[in-house]
């Protein structure tokens, strides 16, 4: 099992290499906001959805490929906001984007259906509305 990066650690990092021009991104084909860093940390592939506002990333939605389940691909979840973009709703909006480009960017591949498990931190009530709803 690959170990998960805290997803608001992950995003403070991404923003400091989005301010020195270091992100390879790559813009989703649904949203003008919302792009799309693929790498592959221990060897597996990891998906990082940003949504970007002027140069600032609002919120992130990162996916591991991890062990299969029940013989689907498995993906872990994990997501956050920047601290001035909370409680507006976006990390539902951001991951419910990324689940679709996701999905769209597998099937090209023949890579689809697959598992979605949410990393949520037990006392994490919002983190849990947003795993509910998405």
């Amino acid at each position: 099992m690959v170990s998960f990066v805290d997803p608001t650690s992950a995003l403070n990092q991404l923003q400091n290499q989005l301010t020195n021009k270091e992100l390879p991104l790559v813009r989703s084909f649904s949203r003008t906001d919302l792009f799309v860093l693929r790498d592959e940390p221990n060897q597996k592939p990891r998906f990082t959805y940003l949504s970007i506002e002027k140069s600032t990333i609002r919120s992130i939605a990162m996916f591991v490929l991890v062990e299969p389940y029940q013989g689907l691909p498995c993906f872990q979840v994990g997501y956050a906001v920047a601290e001035s973009y909370r409680n507006k709703g976006l990390a539902t909006q951001t991951v419910k984007a990324a689940i679709n480009e996701l999905v769209h960017g597998l099937s090209i591949h023949r890579l689809s259906p697959v598992y979605l498990e949410a990393v949520v931190e037990a006392d994490n009530t919002a983190s849990q509305r947003v795993a509910e709803k998405t």
